[in-house]
């Protein structure tokens, strides 16, 4: 989770941390995502990332058989990827107050 609406983020990572859940922020949506990709995070979220930081991290998670929510890629928007499994307990955390992702059918 990362910069963008401070006020949202924020109720996010209380909802994570209340949760039980832990959050680390290491400063580049690109990074982070390739960490989902690794296996080393169990997730991503960041309501506004440049579309350019967050590109290739999605290619990386995809072709890792991770859950990434759908992007444009030519303009800012909302990034959500997570480890095959866990995709629908942080969407639970994020709580899509108005950023709703679509989760694909598979078999959990």
């Amino acid at each position: 989770m990362g910069s963008g609406r401070g006020d949202h983020i924020g109720l996010v990572i209380t909802r994570l941390l209340v949760d039980g859940g832990a959050y680390q922020r290491n400063g580049s949506a690109a990074l982070s995502l390739a960490h989902v990709a690794a296996r080393h995070y169990i997730g991503f979220y960041e309501p506004i990332p440049a579309p350019w930081d967050c590109a290739a991290g999605l290619l990386l998670v995809a072709e890792a058989d991770g859950f990434s929510a759908p992007h444009p890629l030519v303009r800012s928007a909302p990034v959500f990827a997570a480890g095959f499994g866990a995709d629908r307990a942080l969407l639970k955390v994020i709580a899509a107050d108005e950023l709703i992702f679509e989760l694909p059918n598979r078999k959990r």
